[in-house]
């Protein structure tokens, strides 16, 4: 736990998966300007239903929870991430605010909810997929008023080129901030008139092939990456199995095609994205028919499934979380995965070369195949003793 402290008042915030690295903080100055900037707008004292989008760890959400204070209020935290929203539910119970998740104080949204009653305020956290923030808004407008406020923050760094258009096309005029502590702020108006949601994108794995669809969120939402495409040429090399996970599964590609040439197999998908696990659900609907017998699970990875429960699990692991990057994540999934698998139970998993996973794989396994190998990714299977 460390302290957070901003013109409302402190807290104490922790990063959730916590990490070992100390430079990593559970808030940025983006968090701390668009408070600054909240309590200044002349609509907040009257400010009854507030939208918090894409809080990573409680920072926005429980701050602007001590600034309503006793005032009759209600607060949606919309997020993609369900390691964001844990994040928020164990900060909120460490600083006293757990009963308002009980309550309905503060709602916890994902990021495919359109809320039902309108909103005076939204504070976002700007995302890094100009394409999810699209949808994030379009979802949004029809709950703002004419007076309804939009405020949008990051860090100078993490701005991308075409943002001003996407807020004025969704929401409407866009006034831009001095930049404070590398930080930088968007205050949109309400004059754009709501547009639809956007469709989610498609590709075909091959021509004549498979169709996939993908929610706004996703990576490589509009063709298949080349480290699952390296992946999916071994599937004929792996054991046929019927207790099969697909984690971090992103739009389901590597456990549906797994399934397509083993029947018997039941998959559970697992992401921390609930616009992954949506479009998982849907190619399952649309390539099988219907989403059963498979399970869509949003979760911390593999920590809440049962030891020795799987015989395989197929696996291409995120490498960064939003503009971080490094292989934390991915440790985490390997460890577990050896707890989940069954004895004689397989691990296939894809990454990129430079990131070591022979290694890792082989000091936690103690054996580690080489499937297949390009100029940028390697594909290895690890089998539990």
């Amino acid at each position: 736990m460390t302290l957070f402290s901003s013109p409302i008042g402190t807290l104490q915030l922790q990063r959730y998966p916590t990490t070992d690295d100390p430079s990593l903080q559970a808030w940025d100055a983006a968090d701390s300007y668009l408070l600054q900037q909240l309590l200044q707008q002349p609509g907040w004292p009257a400010a009854r239903r507030i939208g918090i989008c894409n809080d990573r760890f409680g920072a926005l959400s429980l701050a602007t929870l001590q600034a309503l204070a006793a005032r009759p209020g209600e607060l949606l935290s919309f997020s993609d991430s369900w390691l964001a929203q844990e994040a928020l539910r164990r900060n909120a119970a460490a600083n006293g605010y757990a009963a308002d998740l009980v309550n309905g104080r503060l709602q916890l949204c994902d990021s495919l909810t359109e809320p039902d009653k309108e909103l005076d305020i939204v504070l976002v956290k700007i995302p890094k997929s100009l394409a999810f923030l699209e949808d994030q808004l379009c979802r949004l407008r029809p709950a703002l008023r004419a007076d309804s406020l939009v405020l949008a923050g990051a860090l100078c760094r993490h701005l991308a080129p075409g943002l001003n258009t996407v807020l004025e096309d969704c929401i409407g005029s866009c006034q831009a901030s001095l930049a404070w502590k590398k930080a930088r702020l968007f205050q949109a108006r309400v004059s754009a008139a709501p547009r639809p949601v956007p469709t989610p994108t498609d590709y075909l794995l091959s021509p004549g092939g498979v169709r996939l669809r993908n929610h706004a969120n996703l990576f490589s939402r509009t063709r298949l990456d080349s480290g699952s495409a390296l992946l999916l040429q071994q599937l004929d090399q792996l054991p046929a199995a019927t207790q099969v996970i697909d984690l971090a599964c992103g739009n389901g590609v590597l456990g549906l095609l797994y399934a397509q040439r083993h029947p018997a197999a039941r998959l559970l998908f697992i992401d921390e994205s609930h616009m992954a696990l949506a479009s998982a659900r849907l190619n399952a609907t649309e390539l099988c028919g219907c989403a059963a017998p498979h399970r869509f699970v949003a979760g911390d990875g593999l920590s809440d499934c049962a030891a020795a429960s799987a015989e395989l699990i197929l696996c291409n692991p995120p490498f960064h979380q939003q503009h971080e990057v490094g292989d934390d994540t991915a440790w985490r999934m390997l460890r577990h995965s050896r707890r989940v698998l069954k004895k004689n139970g397989c691990l296939c998993l894809v990454g990129n070369r430079h990131l070591g996973y022979h290694s890792k794989l082989k000091r936690l396994f103690g054996n580690c195949q080489l499937l297949a190998s390009d100029a940028r990714f390697v594909v290895l299977l690890a089998r539990k003793a």
